[in-house]
């Protein structure tokens, strides 16, 4: 069973970040409104997205960032932004 290491109150939202028993951070975001919105998780070889609705919900940059970061993957994402942005600038 997951245990739950952290959880965030923003309002309307709710992060809440669990722990497997071989080290694994996921991290979920849920509002009272829509319920369970989206969950990451770092892998091996990148991230794992997981709508956890059908439709659509608003997600604020914010939201993003803080679900990345408690996921373990946001210096990945990070390093891929510079990447993106050295090519642009070239």
């Amino acid at each position: 069973m997951d245990k739950i290491i952290k959880e965030l109150n923003m309002g309307e939202h709710r992060i809440v970040i669990r722990e497997s028993k071989d080290g694994v951070k996921t991290a979920r975001l849920s509002s009272g409104f829509h319920g369970a919105i989206l969950e990451v998780e770092k892998e091996k070889n990148g991230i794992r997205i997981k709508e956890m609705e059908l439709g659509s919900a608003h997600l604020t940059p914010e939201h993003l960032a803080l679900l990345l970061h408690h996921a373990g993957v946001s210096e990945e994402v990070m390093a891929e932004l510079a990447k993106l942005e050295q090519r642009r600038v070239g």
